[in-house]
């Protein structure tokens, strides 16, 4: 998939990296996106698909991501497959779940564009 700002350019999703909508999408647009999530947030629903937030246990993910884990998390925000802790290891107590907040169609899409990565 790739995407076209408002000055023509074109970029594809591998190429742009974990906030890829904010990077590159003009002032306006950034400004249009940050007040959709506040206000989905305000109401607890996922601003991508409208659906209510649910409060899952997840495995934590350490150390730095791969590009393919950047593109899940840009655009499946609330997928919950994983939560990111940094790149220090976590005391052996901390790394039974970590709480997030997921929505079910994120999640449910993150596990199929995942599995098809998987595929290849």
């Amino acid at each position: 998939m790739n995407l076209r700002n408002t000055n023509g350019v074109t970029f594809s999703l591998t190429m742009l990296g974990k906030n890829y909508l904010e990077v590159w999408m003009p002032k306006l647009d950034r400004k249009e996106i940050f007040t959709k999530k506040i206000k989905a947030l305000q109401k607890n629903k996922c601003w991508v698909h409208g659906d209510d937030l649910l409060i899952s246990i997840t495995e934590p993910f350490v150390g730095y991501p791969a590009e393919e884990i950047k593109h899940v998390d840009s655009k499946y925000p609330y997928h919950a497959l994983y939560s990111h802790v940094g790149c220090m290891p976590l005391a052996s107590g901390e790394s039974q779940g970590q709480r997030t907040s997921m929505c079910p169609s994120c999640n449910r899409e993150a596990a199929k564009y995942l599995d098809s990565l998987e595929k290849e």
